[in-house]
């Protein structure tokens, strides 16, 4: 029975309720129990009048009411959308730089903000999630013949020091990886998760080593090796001649043919760090590659560097089909390049002043302008797979799009039957 019916019923009922002796009440007790699927306690206080058809659940209230979820959700925008464990890692670098835009917390709110769980903050952005959805999943380069010089590493890093770096290319093709487009190149580390990304156009031998030699002079720390897949833009002499001759000579490496799993931290960087920024444009003009190395040295990098918490595995077990992984305690690639131990003080000294002289939100206010201007140069493409133009999607606009990092969703080059993009939104205000 629907509630518009019980309700009809329950007025019938009550007339009748007030004059019937106990026996007759405690029939209709019964019968009205069975058309409500009401708890006899609960029935005799309806018929009485005393409460509604809908019982009220008693408990304490809610902890985090509108204002906190307002500065998560602005900072969580901000900041990239991050999973709620690094989101919770952060706020206390984010929150100051909040309160100078926005005005001072009640020392209340700031208190809740800063011991709130990382379950806390699923609850309360589940809504904003679903409102601003990220983008899809990354798509590999092709794969070029093996050279016998570069031996394969196989197995889990084991390393304990930074400087081993794994390396991989990022095409913005449209979907088509026909002619001539611009490439980003990605580095991480394993230690620290320091991570860099430089724009080159076409992925040719000599560009691709011009931007490696550019990532090697800006790292804050000594570059000791680096694992690529096979693509011709890292199995060539040229970057096999600079790893050899520099001083100290620099490891080079790389993963097995078709097995992408063996370059697994670059992969992730991939997508969070270039796909959800740019999403799966066609950039095809050589001009935007350097708009994107002003965004990359300027913005984007020292922003994830410096005020992003990265959580890493730390082991990982299966039961069944079921994987159970673990991660530790989320902290950004700067923190942790500061807990080595062997790092000289002056380059300490010098990190800390570094990130004390940015201001985050500073950063990703930077990274909107320039993306709104690169996203309105007319050399970008967006283009749709076949399998997604009955749908009706409306194109976004050039200068509105999702945040600083997030960029419009598009099909994958290899997989024709892909969501439709998602349209790119302004973050709050």
């Amino acid at each position: 029975m629907s509630r518009t019916s019980l309700r009809e019923v329950l007025v019938l009922m009550r007339e009748r309720y007030v004059r019937r002796k106990r026996v007759g009440k405690s029939r209709m007790i019964d019968e009205f129990c069975e058309l409500s699927g009401l708890c006899r306690k609960h029935a005799i206080k309806v018929l009485n009048g005393q409460c509604g058809i809908r019982r009220r659940h008693p408990g304490p209230q809610a902890t985090y009411g509108p204002a906190e979820t307002g500065v998560l959700a602005w900072i969580w925008l901000k900041a990239g959308q991050p999973c709620s464990k690094r989101l919770r890692a952060a706020l206390p670098l984010w929150v100051p730089s909040y309160e100078r835009r926005k005005g001072v917390l009640d020392a209340a709110i700031r208190q809740r903000l800063l011991r709130v769980s990382a379950a806390t903050i699923d609850r309360l952005l589940a809504s904003r999630r679903a409102q601003f959805p990220r983008a899809g999943r990354s798509h590999s380069a092709s794969l070029r013949a093996i050279r016998a010089e570069v031996p394969v590493r196989t197995g889990p890093w084991q390393e304990q020091v930074p400087g081993w770096m794994e390396i991989d290319t990022v095409a913005h093709c449209g979907g088509s990886m026909a002619g001539n487009f611009v490439w980003t190149l990605t580095a991480t580390d394993i230690v620290c998760c320091w991570t860099c990304r430089r724009a080159v156009w076409n992925r040719g031998q000599a560009g691709v080593l011009e931007q490696i030699r550019d990532i090697d002079a800006r790292l804050p720390f000594a570059l000791r090796g680096l694992d690529a897949d096979n693509g011709g833009e890292f199995m060539n002499h040229h970057l096999l001649h600079y790893a050899r001759t520099r001083q100290p000579s620099i490891q080079l490496t790389r993963s097995r043919p078709y097995r992408k799993n063996d370059n697994a931290h670059i992969e992730q960087k991939n997508l969070t760090h270039v796909r959800e920024v740019l999403g799966y444009d066609r950039f095809q003009d050589p001009a935007i590659a350097d708009l994107l190395n002003g965004l990359y040295r300027d913005c984007l990098d020292p922003l994830a560097n410096l005020f992003l918490p990265v959580a890493k595995l730390i082991a990982k077990q299966r039961h069944g089909a079921r994987v159970t992984r673990q991660h530790d305690t989320p902290a950004t690639p700067l923190d942790r390049l500061l807990a080595w131990s062997d790092l000289p003080p002056a380059k300490r000294q010098e990190l800390a002043a570094w990130r004390a002289s940015l201001d985050p939100i500073d950063l990703a206010d930077r990274a909107q302008v320039l993306l709104r201007r690169i996203f309105a140069h007319p050399g970008i493409i967006s283009q749709i797979s076949p399998a997604t133009k009955r749908r009706p999607v409306s194109p976004p606009p050039p200068t509105s799009y999702k945040g600083p990092f997030s960029g419009a969703g598009k099909p994958d080059c290899h997989s024709p039957h892909t969501k439709p993009p998602l349209a790119r939104q302004t973050p709050l205000a």
